[in-house]
């Protein structure tokens, strides 16, 4: 069954009637003879009410800035033989609309009509003003405590009171029966009019309320119809705005989650210097801190044809781990392809996508993502993540992890360097220390009994020390003096007076400690005397270079050289000869008499 829908600008007039109707009815009944000024003052409050109800009505029209419909609505009130004048304005009092009755020339004072509007939206109610034979009531436009603007309506009071006077006498014969039919109706139009705002006012709660999922009721009157429309309209956007607006706090959510754990594995990251403590570490990590169902490194192998699988989170993956896991760079998984390609690769549907290489271990995987590890422009390997949802990745993801897998390779580049920096300082150590025991065994074959004595007579050396002490009545201790290389270079023993007492454990280690700055001091003594050694052959090699290429005759030349280096070496006697064949020279016969230069520089002949 169709309803029917009335203008609210028909109803509106039709309602006023029948308030008046009743109005005049109650009058007659209360009292016949009662005054004219009471009747008016009864029509006075029923044009107030009209007044709220239309003013109710436009607030759509007036929050759509629809300034036709305001136009027609008020055209449609003013034809109305009580109301002369009729204008909408808004929150500020300016004049949104008005209009006036055919041959109407007086109307409200401006100043006084925006004092009255705004007395409207202070008092949030209907306010009226009485002035030169006119009643001029200001409602404001509102829904519950949201106003918008205000309507003001002009009643001419001569034709009113006319009509209400004529009213009374007119309703004087049925005073019983027309206020009952009266009020039957306006019941029943009240409730039609109504009916449709209250379940549009319980559908306005709901949506304050968060219930987004319940739509709007679209009935009655064409207005009422229309704002129905309009509230449904706003509740699916907002409806789509939230949905909206979760997945972009899930996303926040999820990438702060990221950020947080990239900020953790940096940090925990840059402790650890060991290669395979830091692999397990940043896998667990990201597991615990991301909650993923599978979480693996792959670092590739020197000849960077396979990523082997360097540590991982789950069981399967540690069963993996166990049995030497690795992937083919460039032809097995997502994995070889991100290791051979260098770019993050998303398997969002792992069984579908052409890559994937099936793993019994991880049965449960159904989405993958492979991330590249790059350090110092270099691929190293990958970190691989798996989820038992589908599609749980996207390129957002990848994006934010990226940085962590930047951070995770920066981490295995510098632990890397770090080791080969240890292998290297060791191997330097051993070979310094290879280098210093053998200048020390130099040291010793050349002096084996250096070392010195030290009692009450003072400092002598070991050599000669006097043989009449007697050990047996001192207490002693014999401390290693160690060398660079680790072995023993020496011994310290030291005796304490018989009276002394036994030797503490304080007094044995700042002994210790003592043999340890001794050994510092003797290697520091050692290098600055081959220093000094080094530095006096370079000058010698200088001063006798310089004498020979004094010279520019070969013959002073190699008189010059032998004489120079027969002085500087302290030799017995050299010989230098100039031949073209070098197996000659080789092979010359040693007791063949040979020209040699002596040391004042004269040649002989030797046999």
């Amino acid at each position: 069954m169709s309803r029917r829908r009335f203008k609210l600008s028909i109803i509106g007039p039709v309602l006023v009637g029948l308030i008046i109707l009743l109005a005049f009815g109650t009058v007659m009944i209360v009292g016949p003879r009662a005054s004219n000024t009471a009747a008016q003052q009864l029509l006075a409050g029923n044009n107030r009410a009209i007044v709220d109800l239309a003013a109710r009505l436009l607030f759509n029209p007036l929050y759509n800035l629809d300034v036709w419909t305001l136009q027609s609505t008020l055209d449609e009130m003013v034809e109305d033989a009580a109301i002369v004048y009729a204008t909408v304005r808004d929150t500020t009092g300016r004049s949104v609309t008005e209009v006036a009755a055919t041959g109407q020339e007086w109307v409200p004072d401006e100043t006084a009509a925006r004092q009255l509007a705004t007395q409207a939206l202070e008092l949030q109610d209907t306010v009226q003003q009485e002035t030169e034979g006119y009643l001029v009531l200001c409602s404001p436009i509102a829904v519950g405590s949201e106003q918008i603007g205000t309507l003001e309506l002009v009643f001419d009071r001569a034709p009113m009171q006319a009509a209400g006077e004529h009213v009374r006498k007119a309703m004087l014969p049925a005073f019983i029966a027309l206020p009952i039919a009266a009020v039957l109706l306006v019941a029943m139009l009240a409730h039609t009019a109504t009916s449709p705002l209250r379940a549009l006012t319980v559908a306005a709660e709901g949506i304050g309320h968060g219930n987004l999922d319940s739509a709007v009721p679209i009935r009655g009157a064409k207005e009422t119809a229309l704002l129905g429309t309009t509230l449904e309209r706003m509740r699916a956007e907002l409806q789509e705005l939230y949905l909206g607006l979760e997945q972009q706090v899930a996303g926040l959510e999820r990438r702060a989650q990221y950020l947080e754990a990239t900020a953790e594995v940096a940090q925990d990251a840059a402790s650890v210097l060991d290669i395979q403590d830091l692999l397990s570490r940043v896998t667990t990590l990201i597991s615990d801190r991301l909650g993923f169902y599978h979480t693996g490194m792959f670092l590739l192998d020197p000849t960077r044809e396979w990523a082997v699988l360097g540590a991982a989170s789950s069981e399967g993956g540690r069963r993996m781990l166990a049995r030497g896991h690795r992937l083919r760079v460039g032809r097995e998984g997502i994995v070889g392809y991100v290791t051979s390609r260098g770019e993050p690769r998303i398997a969002l549907d792992v069984g579908a996508d052409a890559v994937f290489f099936d793993n019994p271990d991880l049965p449960d995987t159904r989405s993958e993502m492979a991330l590249p590890l790059r350090a110092r422009g270099e691929i190293i390997g990958a970190l691989d993540v798996q989820s038992t949802e589908p599609a749980a990745f996207s390129d957002e993801d990848a994006a934010v992890l990226q940085t962590l897998a930047d951070q995770v390779a920066m981490a295995i580049s510098n632990a890397r360097l770090f080791r080969q920096a240890q292998e290297n300082l060791e191997a330097v150590q051993r070979a310094y220390g290879e280098l210093s025991r053998e200048a020390w065994s130099d040291v010793l074959h050349e002096q084996p009994d250096l070392g010195y004595y030290c009692d009450a007579q003072g400092v002598t050396p070991i050599t000669e020390r006097p043989d009449t002490h007697r050990n047996g009545e001192l207490s002693g201790v014999s401390i290693p003096v160690t060398g660079q290389w680790g072995g023993a270079m020496g011994t310290i023993r030291a005796h304490k007076p018989s009276n002394a007492g036994e030797w503490t454990p304080e007094e044995t280690a700042l002994m210790k400690t003592l043999a340890d700055q001794l050994s510092v001091a003797l290697e520091s003594a050692r290098l600055y005397q081959n220093t000094q050694h080094r530095a006096t052959r370079e000058r010698l090699i200088g001063e006798v270079t310089t004498r020979i290429r004094e010279s520019l005759d070969v013959e002073s030349v190699l008189t010059t050289a032998a004489d120079e280096i027969y002085r500087a070496l302290d030799l017995d006697e050299i010989v230098i000869r100039l031949a073209t064949d070098e197996t000659a020279v080789a092979n010359v016969d040693p007791d063949r008499p040979r020209s040699a230069a002596s040391a004042d520089g004269s040649q002989r002949e030797e046999g």
